[in-house]
C-alpha cells in the first residue's frame, strides 16, 4: 500500500464514496407546535366563553334610561292675578271667573260658589283657631264637629277640609306670622257637589304668595 496514496493498491476504496449524516427528524418539533396552538386555542376559546358569561351577568343590572317626562303645561300662565297690597298677598284665579257683587271675593262662571278669603291676628295655633272658629264653633246637633277630617293643603303647613254647616264649604286655612288665613269657597246652593270645584280651587291656591 502507498502510504502516500491510500486508494492505490486498494480497488475496494475506489467505491466506498463519503456520504452526509441523515438530517434528523422534525416530527417532535411539530408535535410540540401543534401542543401549543391547541393550547392556545383552548385558552381563547375559554377567554371569549367568560366574557359571554360576564356580559350576560352585567346585563340583567342594566337599567334602560328613564324617559326624561314631559312638562306639564300651567295652566295658570294667563290668568288674572288678584292682588290685596293692605294684606299684602296675590293670588291667580281662571279669566272666567267675575268679581262678586254681594258677598265674598270672586264667584265662578256657574254662579254656584263663591271664593272668600279672611285674615285675622291671632296667637293660636292653625288647627285650635280653626276648631275655635269654625268647626266647633258651626257645629250643628248632628255634627258636633262640623267639619271633615283635616288634611294638608296646597299651601305649606295648610289644613283643608269641607265645612258640613249650612250649605258648605271648602276651607283651607294657615298661618303667617301671628295672623291666620281662611281662604274658603263657599256654596250658594245647598248640598252641592264640591268635588266639581276642588281642582281648580287647589289651583287657585298654588298661586297664591305673599308680597314684598
Amino acid at each position: 500500500m502507498d502510504p502516500i496514496n491510500p486508494v492505490a493498491g486498494n480497488p475496494e476504496a475506489l467505491n466506498q464514496i463519503p456520504t452526509s449524516k441523515p438530517p434528523k427528524s422534525q416530527k417532535p418539533l411539530v408535535l410540540i407546535m401543534s401542543v401549543l396552538l391547541i393550547v392556545t386555542v383552548a385558552i381563547a376559546g375559554l377567554f371569549y366563553f367568560q366574557i359571554q358569561k360576564l356580559s350576560k351577568e352585567l346585563s340583567k343590572y342594566q337599567t334602560q334610561p328613564s324617559p326624561t317626562p314631559s312638562a306639564t303645561p300651567d295652566i295658570t300662565v294667563n290668568w288674572k292675578t288678584y292682588s290685596d297690597p293692605k294684606g299684602k298677598y296675590s293670588f291667580k284665579y281662571p279669566t272666567d271667573w267675575a268679581a262678586s257683587k254681594d258677598v265674598g271675593l270672586l264667584n265662578d262662571p256657574t254662579m254656584k260658589f263663591i271664593l272668600d278669603l279672611q285674615a285675622k291676628d291671632t296667637t293660636l295655633s292653625t288647627r285650635d283657631w280653626t276648631n275655635a272658629n269654625v268647626c266647633a264653633k258651626f257645629a250643628t246637633p248632628t255634627d258636633q264637629n262640623g267639619c271633615t277630617a283635616y288634611a294638608s293643603g296646597p299651601i305649606n303647613d295648610s289644613i283643608q277640609f269641607t265645612f258640613l254647616a249650612h250649605y258648605g264649604a271648602m276651607h283651607t286655612v294657615f298661618k303667617n306670622g301671628n295672623t291666620v288665613f281662611d281662604v274658603t269657597i263657599d256654596a250658594r246652593e245647598p248640598n252641592p257637589n264640591f268635588e266639581n270645584i276642588k281642582d281648580v280651587y287647589n289651583q287657585i291656591l298654588s298661586t297664591f304668595k305673599f308680597l314684598e
